[in-house]
């Protein structure tokens, strides 16, 4: 069951997000959705909705802290010509419905939970609490404060699982085998890159939160004057090893291969500005300011085999929009519309 890590991340990132983009509870039951018999209640989409906003804000580059372009961003932006607002309503509710099939797939193939797999959604369920909130009741004011409840939050972990059996047992055939030359070859066609980073951090190490001006202009100024050196000659990499405070450097020290929407924005788009061994200007993120070096792709082992899952999930992600035309599925777009 090793998709069900993946599957219920995604249903828990309503309960680890901060609070920033929540509002007030809503007590009134709300149905937003039926697939053939089984709704989809307001609490369900809300284990979704939070987490999908946070998503969406991040790749588009937008600073968290400031509401202003937060406010903006939901009201002005357009993603494929639609409002950024009804995308994320759009990707909620998908994700509630998707997950609604897949168990009803389950249940024709007779897939369902055992005793164990149930106690595995407790220990998950336990371990969280512990980790996150401290107490049951901190986790419950959490899931108040997103709109939704515990019952919607156990209910979409028993389905996360169920999912996750439905893919083990799909995945056997023969379309999921994927060739490892195959997955090579579509990394190095997709839109990828490696590339290192210098980087001047403008957030405190231990709060996290950022520096004052003064100590920004200090960094700011550390980082004119690296550059400066890079541009004079002096070694890219002798400077990263000294002067960088990426803490991912130790682990990281030849640089990172990512494609679209993996890094921040900022650093997205200079790093695939570059070409092959160029360094960046001074590019400036919510972490600080970094002097980027774009390197020759490098294909690693462990991208390999993250390739093939890649292209193996696309493969039932295809089967389960393949599976909808199988349900009648009623939306209440006047309720949907509501939701900000």
């Amino acid at each position: 069951m090793k998709n069900f890590k993946k599957i219920i991340s995604a249903v828990c990132l309503v309960c680890v997000l901060a609070l920033a983009l929540s509002g007030c509870a809503i007590t009134k039951k709300v149905t937003l959705a039926t697939v053939d018999n089984e709704i989809v209640s307001l609490e369900d989409f809300y284990q979704y909705f939070e987490g999908i906003k946070s998503s969406m804000l991040q790749e588009a580059g937008i600073d968290l802290s400031n509401q202003e372009s937060v406010d903006n961003f939901w009201d002005e932006a357009e993603i494929e010509g639609k409002n950024a607002l009804t995308v994320a309503r759009e990707r909620a509710l998908n994700e509630a419905v998707k997950l609604i099939i897949q168990n009803k797939k389950a249940k024709e193939m007779n897939i369902t939970l055992t005793e164990e797999d149930k106690k595995q959604i407790d220990q998950y369920k336990t371990a969280l609490v512990q980790q996150n909130f401290g107490s049951k009741s901190a986790f419950l004011e959490q899931l108040k404060a997103l709109k939704t409840n515990e019952a919607s939050y156990d209910k979409m972990q028993s389905y996360a699982l169920v999912a996750s059996k439905l893919y083990s047992e799909i995945s056997k055939g023969d379309e999921y085998k994927i060739d490892r030359e195959k997955a090579k070859e579509a990394l190095k066609e997709s839109e990828r890159v490696t590339a290192k980073h210098i980087l001047i951090s403008t957030v405190d190490n231990e709060t996290q939160a950022p520096l004052s001006d003064e100590k920004k202009q200090e960094a700011k100024k550390l980082a004119e004057e690296t550059l400066e050196k890079i541009k004079n000659g002096e070694s890219y990499d002798a400077l990263m090893k000294e002067l960088s405070q990426d803490p991912g450097l130790a682990t990281n020290p030849e640089g990172y291969t990512f494609g679209k929407g993996e890094m921040v924005k900022p650093f997205e788009e200079a790093a695939f500005a570059l070409s092959e061994n160029e360094v960046s200007e001074i590019v400036e993120s919510d972490f600080g300011y970094h002097i980027i070096k774009r390197l020759p792709l490098v294909v690693e082992d462990t991208d390999i085999d993250n390739q093939i899952a890649k292209m193996q999930q696309e493969v039932y992600d295809e089967q389960v929009e393949k599976w909808k035309a199988d349900f009648t599925i009623d939306i209440n777009e006047k309720a949907l519309n509501k939701i900000k």
